[in-house]
């Protein structure tokens, strides 16, 4: 029999905490018999409960201090730009963040008995959301009936099973909030496709009203069985994804779904085997050759036509078509170089503002070595980058700085896009086609019309560089500087 440790046998029970931490940090999971290694199992579900009612409150505690901040400018609303800091602090995206601060918000202030089972690792997160989820925009007193009612059997139950115990309790407490959840539910009825990794996609209908909803997948189910019971091989789930797909392009299902049965490879073509052509595969192909080629021994493709006005206009044209395709190749190639030195220099200047932070101990002082430092790197580079800026002459014939307007020319914005590929705030994903062309130092202030002034930035995270607190610096073209409110700071380059 195996011997086990005293440190992993004080791991069941225990609280989670920093002891708890120190304890499964010295477990030696092959050295416990499988009793203990669930209980470690178990531990290490409890603490990562604890680690997650941690980020729960430091994410309301942000929220509220930038609530009672008296720096936000009038008419900015804080909460939004909170969800900022959170995106680029823990790589999220928008919506990740939002949902974050949702929870967050919910248990903080509505659900003290959710976050409690939480924090002493009684439920996990998906547990909190299910509670979280299930009460929102329920009247006052309602969360804490439910929480009354669900919380004593929440640990030992699945969130299948307390999902409907919410919606019961919810029902019970407050049959006229359900009643109307459902209802603004139904009216927000919509149709989303999204990609997956696997270069799929997921066509699927929302908040649809239950009655039909399930009349039209009992429909599609239906034609699916009737097609397999005709013999269709495919899985049902897959037939009635043929079906499904039929349907909304207007088709026959059962004649779509019948045409697109895998080719049976023991068919017979009709092809007869073993004549004379099988037996030279290079004469089957060969084209019969016409009477007069027999008579000249030559076939009609190797003569050579006599030039012609129209060859050589056919020549000419055929000279500009690959004129351009070279000139878009060199322009790709160029801007291919261009984000290898933006990547490059993106690693170079991280290692040497984290250098530079390493020196300051509080928030004031990070926020001015960091702006202090960017500034000198930007005064730095300004004379490696600007002889590659565009430019414009005045009337009075003085080379001036950027693009003559506050518009770029489409031909700058297209290559601003290629270069950006997408929104340059951190963690953003949004393509730079559907984004803002955002000016770093602001055009009136005197900020070019340039490439080294224009960053690809989606509406929500512009306005948090205008009104959310965020200072940017553009470094060098395609590679920003973020600071946030908090003194934290984020630089952006070319994915690499």
């Amino acid at each position: 029999m195996m011997t086990v440790t005293t440190a992993t046998r004080s791991v069941e029970g225990m609280r989670p905490g920093p002891e708890l931490a120190s304890a499964l940090a010295d477990v030696d999971l092959s050295a416990v018999d499988g009793f203990e290694v669930v209980e470690v199992l178990k531990a290490g579900r409890r603490l990562a409960s604890w680690a997650a009612s941690l980020e729960v409150r430091a994410a309301a505690e942000l929220e509220r201090r930038a609530v009672a901040s008296e720096e936000q400018p009038c008419g900015v609303d804080a909460v939004e730009f909170v969800t900022c800091e959170v995106e680029a602090a823990l790589t999220l995206t928008a919506m990740a963040a939002g949902n974050l601060m949702h929870l967050a918000r919910s248990l903080v202030e509505r659900l003290p008995g959710t976050l409690a089972a939480l924090t002493d690792g009684r439920i996990d997160v998906a547990k909190a959301r299910v509670i979280c989820d299930g009460t929102h925009l329920t009247s006052p007193g309602v969360p804490e009936f439910v929480e009354n009612a669900v919380l004593p059997l929440a640990p030992t139950r699945t969130t299948g099973w307390l999902r409907a115990a919410v919606r019961k309790a919810v029902i019970v407490a407050d049959p006229g909030t359900f009643e109307d959840k459902r209802a603004n539910a139904e009216a927000s009825a919509r149709v989303e496709l999204w990609q997956t990794p696997d270069d799929t996609a997921n066509l699927a209908g929302c908040d649809l009203p239950l009655g039909e909803a399930s009349r039209a997948f009992n429909r599609i189910t239906a034609i699916a069985t009737a097609l397999k019971t005709d013999g269709d091989p495919r899985p049902l789930d897959y037939v009635r994804a043929l079906v499904f797909q039929a349907l909304l392009l207007g088709q026959d299902p059962f004649l779509g779904a019948v045409l697109d049965l895998p080719p049976d490879p023991h068919e017979h073509t009709g092809d007869p085997i073993g004549t004379a052509e099988r037996t030279d595969g290079n004469q089957a192909q060969r084209p019969q050759a016409t009477a007069t080629e027999r008579q000249t021994g030559t076939q009609a493709t190797a003569r050579t036509p006599t030039p012609t006005n129209a060859a050589n206009a056919a020549n000419a044209a055929n000279a500009k078509t690959l004129a351009k395709i070279q000139a878009e190749v060199d322009a790709e190639a160029e801007l291919a170089a261009d984000r290898r030195v933006a990547a490059a220099l993106t690693r170079t200047l991280r290692e040497t503002l984290t250098h530079t932070l390493a020196r300051a101990e509080k928030a004031h002082e990070r926020v001015w070595l960091i702006a202090e430092a960017a500034h000198r790197i930007h005064e730095t580079l300004t004379a490696l980058k600007v002889p590659g800026c565009a430019t414009h002459t005045t009337e009075d014939g003085h080379v001036v700085h950027g693009h003559n307007g506050y518009r770029p020319p489409a031909t700058m914005r297209r290559a601003i896009q290629a270069r950006d590929q997408r929104c340059m705030f951190p963690a953003c994903r949004r393509p730079a086609i559907q984004c803002d062309l955002d000016h770093t130092l602001a055009y009136h202030l005197g900020g070019p019309t340039c490439p080294c002034n224009l960053a690809a930035l989606c509406r929500h995270h512009h306005r948090a560089k205008g009104a959310g607190g965020w200072n940017l610096i553009h470094l060098w073209p395609g590679v920003l500087l973020w600071i946030s409110p908090t003194a934290h700071w984020y630089l952006t380059g070319p994915d690499p």
